[in-house]
């Protein structure tokens, strides 16, 4: 053969299903948990898409949450990473998982993705829409038991840890008036998770 076939050993992993499926999936909550409330909320409601969260607001307030709560996301994360049913759930079983750049990259990106949606629909439209018609409280309250019953059939430990997220989340949409400080962490908790699955 005149022309050999080019070998792309850092691109292996693209071809494998588990995360073909984690790409899939981000990007559907995204689109049906992020994007079709905030084009109902624009178009349908008419209303400014702040008051459901997509806002710096305030931003010291954020910037202390996310310095007080970082190292918990990455603690959270390792001891997730021990738990057999977690590694079952979401190690990338089968696949070429050497660290390149690339997976990395590809891995923070739809975790980012994924969080965008989920925070965007809990805690800010859920919640926000809850509080309007009862109180904040209950607005927390709600969106927590409603996310925390999405992950029915997930790990025993990502179930409670999402009760728990739900309910610190929740009221840091409040104290900060943003989902900005719950997306970030929620997305850093994942991608966490990503890199100790990846090591062991």
């Amino acid at each position: 053969m005149i022309f050999e076939p080019v070998q792309q050993p850092a691109l292996t992993f693209l071809a494998c299903a588990p995360l073909a499926a984690r790409c899939c999936t981000s990007l559907l909550v995204f689109l049906c948990l992020g994007v079709l409330p905030a084009l109902i909320i624009k178009l349908g409601l008419k209303e400014d898409l702040a008051k459901y969260g997509i806002t710096f607001g305030d931003r010291l307030q954020t910037a202390r949450s996310l310095l007080i709560f970082t190292p918990f996301m990455v603690l959270s994360a390792y001891i997730g990473s021990q738990d057999t049913h977690v590694s079952n759930a979401y190690a990338l079983h089968g696949c070429n998982t050497s660290a390149s750049a690339l997976l990395l990259l590809l891995l923070l990106f739809c975790r980012i993705l994924f969080c965008a949606g989920w925070e965007f629909f809990f805690r800010g439209f859920l919640q926000t829409k809850i509080a309007a018609w009862s109180t904040p409280v209950v607005g927390v309250l709600i969106q927590t038991g409603a996310s925390t019953l999405a992950h029915l059939g997930d790990p025993p430990l990502e179930f409670l840890g999402a009760a728990a997220a739900g309910l610190l989340w929740g009221m840091l949409r409040l104290h900060t008036h943003s989902i900005i400080s719950s997306w970030l962490q929620h997305s850093l908790l994942g991608f966490a998770l990503d890199l100790f699955l990846l090591k062991t």
